[in-house]
């Protein structure tokens, strides 16, 4: 089934879908947030685990899926501009929106943007 037939029988305005690969003692973990209409919104990138680390992977594309989500819900964003922003963690995503708040009261760029540059570098637009 489609994501377009699973958004129409759900009315679901996003859908989060994805598969998973194991190769020899690795797991790839492939995951994406589309609309309605089968448009990819954001692509996560592939996330690699050993088996043995299974959870760490499952972490990791949780905190993607949330921080792809969190963009993609986030009424601030141009629409034209999710595509072209790189997935980061939520927790990223959720110090990138402090910073917001905190820059446009005080100017400051570092107290601002610190944090969320030392937890993912693609946060912040070109």
């Amino acid at each position: 089934m489609s994501d377009k037939s699973i958004a129409k029988i759900t009315n679901a305005e996003l859908l989060v879908s994805g598969s998973y690969y194991k190769i020899q003692d690795t797991i790839l973990f492939q995951a994406q947030v589309a609309d309605a209409n089968g448009g990819i919104l954001q692509a996560i990138e592939p996330i690699k685990s050993k088996t043995a680390d299974l959870m760490e992977g499952v972490e990791s594309v949780r905190q993607h899926v949330l921080g792809a989500l969190a963009v993609a819900l986030d009424e601030r964003m141009p629409k034209s501009r999710i595509a072209s922003i790189q997935t980061a963690i939520y927790e990223a995503y959720s110090e990138y929106i402090q910073g917001l708040e905190f820059f446009a009261l005080r100017h400051d760029y570092e107290a601002a943007w610190g944090k969320p540059i030392e937890l993912s570098h693609s946060i912040l637009p070109s």
